[in-house]
């Protein structure tokens, strides 16, 4: 019986939040030690304490007082969590979620923040689901992506993400913190796998600035154009392994060429017959179409098709 009574002052107290303190059973109020109560009229009220030799109703700060912890813990038979908060010893299984309502409500609020945000912290808040790990925030898990005229923004963070459907964006996808886009159709090719494109593939043309000694900046692009109005040297290049691509020269008043293709015994360049010697056609405003590979990433391998209508 006595075992009986303290489970119910425990659930009492915890209903009222509050926390016990280590007083000794003899300390108990008779009716709980099994003894008669000095003023029996009064145990019809719930719980009720002696003091200065007068019976009253118990306030749940005066049974907390009354109830030694162990001797609680041992009349449940396990240490009851705390409403104000707690740490769990073991799992916390909640209720399976039914058409009735979920087994676990997270209520909405606003995201941690300094010292309150550690690692485990799962909040939710108007813009969907967040998880702390690592040191590093994840989320928002969102079923639709958030939009706007200059197109919806991603978390550098590891960055929010769609549980489910289709991102519909009205602006340009930014990857990490440069400025490449997805596509706006079609699928996104992989570096190191084998491609067949339905539709054509274009180089941007990079124009070279005519100077006496001409920067030939072969991690630009493909695809080259230079006019030229005078006698020039092809600076020394900086091709990748496997590049090739095209360089048009337009002779803008018929009497340039390129005298030497490299500086300072460059020797990376390489036309037909072992030279690098390619000679230009001497018209005014004449165009030459020059090929070049590098298999190695080193040499330049070049090859001339003079004299195209201008």
């Amino acid at each position: 019986m006595k075992k009986i009574l303290l489970a119910f002052v425990l659930a009492v107290l915890y209903a009222a939040g509050v926390h016990a303190q280590a007083i000794a059973p003899e300390n108990f109020p008779a009716f709980i030690q099994g003894q008669p109560s000095a003023n029996p009229a009064a145990t019809t009220d719930l719980l009720p304490c002696i003091e200065s030799g007068v019976t009253t109703k118990c306030t749940p700060q005066q049974l907390m007082q009354l109830l030694n912890q162990a001797e609680v813990n041992n009349a449940l038979g396990y240490s009851p969590v705390n409403r104000a908060g707690d740490t769990m010893s073991g799992p916390l299984v909640t209720p399976a979620s039914t058409a009735l309502g979920a087994g676990l409500i997270l209520p909405q609020g606003t995201a941690p923040v300094g010292g309150a945000l550690v690692n485990g912290s799962i909040w939710i808040t108007p813009q969907g689901l967040f998880v702390q790990a690592g040191g590093v925030t994840f989320g928002p898990i969102v079923t639709t992506v958030p939009t706007g005229t200059t197109g919806a923004t991603v978390p550098t963070n590891n960055g929010g993400f769609v549980q489910s459907g289709t991102a519909n964006f009205t602006g340009p996808v930014q990857i990490a913190s440069t400025s490449q886009s997805f596509p706006t159709s079609g699928i996104i090719a992989g570096t190191s796998d084998s491609q067949t494109f339905a539709k054509q593939q274009k180089n941007t043309p990079v124009t070279l600035t005519d100077a006496a000694t001409i920067t030939w900046d072969m991690t630009q692009g493909n695809i080259y154009k230079l006019a030229i109005s005078g006698n020039r040297i092809m600076g020394n290049p900086n091709p990748g392994i496997g590049q090739c691509g095209l360089l048009e020269i337009t002779n803008v008043n018929g009497t340039s060429s390129i005298t030497a293709w490299g500086t300072g015994g460059n020797t990376a360049y390489t036309a037909p017959g072992g030279t690098s010697t390619l000679t230009l056609t001497q018209t005014v405003n004449a165009v030459d179409v020059i090929g070049f590979c590098s298999v190695d990433g080193t040499t330049v391998r070049l090859s001339i098709t003079n004299n195209y209508a201008h």
